[in-house]
């Protein structure tokens, strides 16, 4: 897929989730923000780990140093710039979405 298509995707989200078209079971909406949101947390945890590490030099990217989910992340920044960040945007994106459906939900226990 690729990055107009996805975004596409995600706006298509946020446009459903504002129009109060998107549905969701109210226990299935707070657990898949959750999850969504400790995700983000990793996921920009891991990024200022890697920029860290990338301002020490080499020496920032021994196994003593960073765990390799970190070290993976830093070689996927390197094959493909800015797409790390941009995952974790569009992810935003999908908080965002389904906060709006937790927040225009009015009917019982769904969110609509």
């Amino acid at each position: 897929m690729d990055r107009a298509s996805e975004t596409s995707a995600v706006d298509l989200l946020l446009k459903l989730a504002a129009e109060g078209r998107l549905v969701m079971d109210a226990a299935d909406a707070d657990a898949v923000l959750s999850g969504l949101r400790r995700t983000l947390l990793i996921g920009h945890t891991r990024l200022a780990d890697a920029a860290v590490a990338r301002g020490a030099g080499p020496a920032g990217f021994t196994a003593d140093a960073l765990g390799q989910k970190v070290i993976d992340l830093s070689v996927a920044e390197l094959t493909e710039p800015g797409r790390p960040r941009y995952v974790l945007d569009e992810l935003s994106k999908c908080v965002e979405a389904l906060s709006l459906v937790t927040k225009l939900s009015g009917f019982g226990d769904h969110f609509v």
